[in-house]
């Protein structure tokens, strides 16, 4: 799946999707929103064709992802939204962004 704006993310919001990236070496810093049933968290990077990382999702899987290089998982998107952070909390009370929950990794 190729994410361009924030549409394409509302579009397949719950639904069984695939991405393709790597798992990051640098963490960006990103809301944990704890998944019981998906108690392992990794921090995944989309990959472009050309091998540039791109958008950084949470991704909640039930093992610790160990495999490394190019990776596609099949899940589904999520939104979490909390209170945000910001300094001027008037102009923005709430955050959201999009997570994923990993169903399996693809060979």
């Amino acid at each position: 799946m190729k994410f361009e704006k924030i549409s394409d993310y509302e579009s397949v919001l719950g639904k069984e999707i695939e991405i393709t990236g790597k798992i990051s070496q640098i963490i960006w810093q990103h809301m944990i929103v704890l998944q019981p049933e998906y108690p392992e968290i990794s921090y995944f990077s989309l990959v472009d064709e050309n091998g540039e990382e791109g958008h950084q999702f949470v991704v909640y899987s039930k093992q610790p992802i160990t495999e490394s290089g190019i990776l596609t998982l099949k899940g589904k998107l999520i939104k979490s939204e909390g209170e945000t952070k910001h300094p001027d909390k008037e102009r923005r009370k709430y955050y959201y962004e999009y997570q994923f929950i990993v169903d399996e990794i693809l060979p």
